[in-house]
């Protein structure tokens, strides 16, 4: 009778690998590693084949599970498998590619299919290559925004343009403000004063000149400082006067209807 292979008859032990020479160690454990990725793949395909023999996949894995074929396989087969009755079957891809998947690829097709359909990944070419982790990451971008390489970069292009248009705007509507704030300050600065008010500001002043002078001829000297310091203030005022005053009014009229608010002072405290 046949020995049943389990997997403590198939684990090579350590003392007969011990054994090996390097150049066999390192063959060894190549063709292992290679067996692994292979294991899911034909145990995915003995599912679909046995699901085609008993007739459905429950049926197949619940006589797998009797059989003593553990959930982890069986998830990790049933995702190659998913992958082959989702994009192979229906002809969108070859067996050939479908070697090619891995269950950690699997698990990313899936999620693609399940968002836009395994025909547009056909048509985005997601299947004309070897399933690599590049095509893995594809399929995950795509899972994500259901969108293909060419129309997220078209889609972030326009959303940058979007960006810099909204960027120009409030930059030109801060401009706005700001001369709007501008022209404001320069139109109250500037308002147009009626010759007459000039005259008249500039009269009230000079009057006022005269009574302080008169004062801080009057006064001892312990009081000029007091005096000199009302006559500062009141120059002040009338050159305030004097500079909205000479960017509304012409030239010519300023110097016909205005005194030089020096020579005003001068005259007032000499009077």
């Amino acid at each position: 009778m046949k020995a049943k292979n389990t997997v403590a008859s198939l684990v090579k032990s350590l003392t007969e690998l011990r054994g090996y020479a390097a150049p066999e160690l390192v063959e060894f454990v190549f063709v292992e590693s290679d067996k692994s990725v292979s294991a899911s793949k034909n145990a995915s395909k003995g599912i679909i084949a046995l699901t085609f023999a008993l007739g459905s996949a429950k049926e197949a894995k619940a006589t797998l599970r009797k059989r003593g074929v553990t959930e982890s396989v069986l998830a990790n087969a049933m995702a190659l498998v998913d992958v082959y009755d989702r994009i192979v079957a229906p002809g969108h891809a070859t067996e050939e590619w479908f070697d090619t998947v891995l269950t950690a690829h699997a698990v990313s097709l899936n999620r693609a299919v399940t968002r836009v359909t395994a025909a547009k990944l056909k048509d985005w070419g997601l299947f004309k290559s070897p399933c690599t982790v590049a095509t893995a990451n594809e399929a995950d971008l795509i899972a994500d925004t259901g969108l293909n390489k060419a129309d997220r970069v078209a889609k972030a292009e326009k959303a940058a343009e979007k960006a810099a248009e909204k960027a120009l705007k409030v930059k030109g509507e801060d401009d706005a403000a700001d001369k709007a704030e501008g022209d404001a300050k320069t139109a109250e600065e500037t308002a147009p004063i009626a010759k007459g008010d000039v005259k008249a500001q500039f009269a009230g002043a000079i009057a006022t000149l005269q009574k302080f002078a008169t004062a801080y001829a009057s006064k001892g000297a312990d009081e000029h400082a007091f005096v000199s310091e009302k006559i500062a203030g009141l120059v002040a005022a009338v050159n305030a006067v004097k500079a909205p005053v000479a960017k509304t009014v012409k030239a010519k009229t300023v110097k016909a209807t205005t005194v030089n608010v020096g020579e005003a002072i001068a005259t007032a405290i000499a009077a």
